[in-house]
């Protein structure tokens, strides 16, 4: 995990340095009504590395995983079958129930226990595919096979009532999403539509928006903030290395 934390940390300094870059006009409002579009002018767009931290840092994060299993299984295992040795990760508790066998062979019944309590499914008033571990198991997946993780500038912020200061409510654009025009290199120019309705039918608005960076086209990660999923997977994956390493042979 210390190379993944080190990736951590590379990836939250270049977010603090996004912010800085673009802090001369952040936090900025835009005035807007009904109907109407409010331009967020253009922004810096953050660099080509991004896709590299983001993808050192979870393959580091998984491998954490897939060495905890190896030195909790037993020596035989190892020996006999050691490519079948791997952390299971499922959505599922039948796929769960037909795959963990071969995975987790030769480990202890007290961390094979652990394990299942730790799987996305185990959390049944969760969508299993936002949990951590489903997180991790599908920006790893995808990684490996493609050059994704490509981090884009989301503009996010409240809904202020020009009319009653004392009224905020969650920003809620058109069809839930920004309209980002994305130029490599250059940086991103967001315009939002407040809402698709008639001029005049409701209150005007001000946005008080800053930025995030969000992945794109990333499996379940797609449009959650880069820096704040990759520390709550860390955080996770710590937690279970943590519960697991009273069980793991010295070995």
């Amino acid at each position: 995990m210390r190379r993944a934390k080190k990736h951590l940390q590379q990836i939250e300094a270049a977010y603090r340095q996004v912010e800085l870059e673009n802090g001369h006009s952040l936090p900025f409002e835009v005035q807007i009504g009904a109907g109407q579009t409010g331009d967020f002018g253009r922004m810096v767009y953050p660099g080509p590395d991004w896709s590299l931290m983001v993808g050192d840092s979870v393959q580091n994060m998984r491998a954490a995983l897939d060495h905890c299993t190896w030195a909790l299984s037993s020596r035989e295992v190892r020996n006999r079958r050691p490519n079948e040795i791997e952390f299971p990760i499922f959505d599922s508790r039948a796929k769960y129930s037909s795959g963990k066998a071969k995975r987790l062979r030769g480990v202890p019944d007290e961390a094979v226990a652990i394990i299942d309590t730790l799987q996305p499914f185990a959390h049944w008033n969760q969508n299993p595919h936002f949990h951590p571990l489903w997180l991790l198991h599908d920006l790893a997946r995808i990684d490996r096979h493609r050059q994704i993780h490509v981090a884009l500038m989301a503009v996010q912020g409240s809904l202020l009532k020009r009319d009653d200061a004392s009224t905020q409510a969650a920003w809620v654009p058109v069809e839930g999403e920004a309209d980002i025009d994305f130029t490599p290199g250059i940086g991103v120019r967001a315009a939002i539509t407040l809402a698709a309705v008639a001029p005049g039918t409701r209150p005007d608005f001000a946005i008080h928006a800053s930025v995030d960076v969000r992945f794109i086209d990333s499996g379940s990660a797609t449009k959650l903030g880069v820096a704040t999923t990759l520390r709550r997977i860390a955080d996770f994956v710590q937690t279970s290395l943590d519960q697991l390493r009273p069980f793991t042979h010295a070995d």
